[in-house]
């Protein structure tokens, strides 16, 4: 047994987002790489799987202050008519 084995084996303990926030810092915003990787599919008790991913990236991009991803990440989100808003924002 050697260090690598250790340091995954501790890695697996963290919780999910933890470790899907670390391999968001190394991709530099590619939602669709991060999501794809089948060994970071969000567990049940986070959720349906695209709110948890929507909490995930929400919380990532403003914990970093990235507007401008943000924004992009805003943008990229599909519509629906159900998600309009009337003149007082509701």
């Amino acid at each position: 047994m050697g260090y690598l084995h250790v340091t995954l084996g501790w890695m697996r303990c963290w919780s999910w987002r933890t470790r899907v926030r670390i391999v968001m810092e190394k991709t530099h915003f590619r939602p669709a790489l991060v999501e794809s990787l089948p060994w970071l599919a969000p567990p049940p008790s986070e959720g349906p799987v695209d709110q948890a991913w929507s909490r995930c990236w929400l919380d990532f991009l403003v914990a970093h202050q990235d507007w401008r991803g943000l924004a992009a990440w805003v943008r990229s989100l599909p519509l629906r008519l159900s998600d309009r808003a009337d003149d007082h924002g509701r």
